[in-house]
């Protein structure tokens, strides 16, 4: 009944503050002062236990005191809401994010994260792989290692840029590229876009895997095949060390033309 509730109180008020406010131990100095000079206190999360001790919970607490004419403090407002399903929430997002983190960081890809064309966050896989630190990559766009043109002849701004565009309306995109280091070396990539939808804007989210090897490889086959089936014609000796000889030229030219749009950052087509 009323009289019973009002002589719990009555009891609770002469425990001493640790039991009265045992989840605001750690704040009893802080507490203490609003109750003594009066002002006010905002406690966004503090874990408290049920009164039957079966679990812990989050309480957001705010106190702020009236006074009284002379100026002293009369009462003290205490505005509580319980807060636990949202401390659990970002529990599991702050994981969430950890693991995401963890992914992204040690992925044997290059990772990039791109906000408005700009590269806002990357893994240590792209650090390596083009021989950079941090802070030299961060701010600036894709294109700024790469050579002014790609070996289909298109700008790679332009072409860069127009991919963006597609995969930000939802379209992602899956292409070729050509990147250079700062050093001038060059290298191959196979490139995935993908839209990111986060609280700041539609980012990009650019997974990148070094093909350089595989594109030698497929080159080299592609001649090796290209000289047995010569081999196999019925042309004569001379004309065969001829084709042969061109077809080695065209594999030579390949990395000629890197060579070239490195120095240059002009496109050309091979060696004459």
């Amino acid at each position: 009944d009323i009289d019973q509730v009002a002589d719990q109180e009555a009891r609770s008020q002469q425990l001493p503050f640790e039991q009265r406010y045992p989840y605001l131990s750690s704040y009893k100095n802080a507490v203490n002062e609003i109750f003594e000079k009066g002002g006010e206190l905002f406690l966004p999360e503090i874990p408290a236990q049920r009164q039957d001790n079966s679990e812990i919970i989050w309480l957001s607490q705010y106190l702020y005191a009236l006074k009284d004419g002379q100026g002293q403090v009369d009462k003290v407002v205490v505005m509580t809401q319980d807060v636990t399903q949202r401390f659990k929430t970002q529990e599991v997002l702050k994981e969430s994010e950890k693991r995401y983190r963890g992914i992204f960081d040690h992925a044997n890809d290059i990772n990039l994260i791109l906000y408005q064309g700009l590269v806002v966050d990357c893994n240590q896989r792209t650090l390596d792989l083009f021989g950079i630190q941090h802070d030299q990559i961060q701010g600036h766009a894709p294109t700024d290692y790469s050579p002014l043109y790609q070996p289909d002849g298109c700008r790679s701004v332009e072409q860069f840029n127009e991919k963006i565009a597609v995969a930000l309306a939802g379209d992602p995109q899956r292409f070729e590229w050509l990147h250079q280091r700062p050093d001038g070396g060059t290298f191959m990539v196979e490139v995935s876009l993908n839209r990111l939808d986060f609280p700041s804007g539609p980012h990009i989210l650019a997974a990148l895997r070094d093909i350089t090897e595989r594109k030698r490889s497929e080159q080299v086959q592609a001649a090796i095949y290209r000289i047995s089936e010569a081999a196999n014609s019925s042309i004569g000796l001379q004309e065969l060390f001829a084709t042969i000889h061109a077809i080695l030229n065209e594999l030579m030219a390949a990395e000629i033309v890197c060579t070239q749009m490195t120095k240059t950052g002009v496109f050309t087509t091979g060696a004459g």
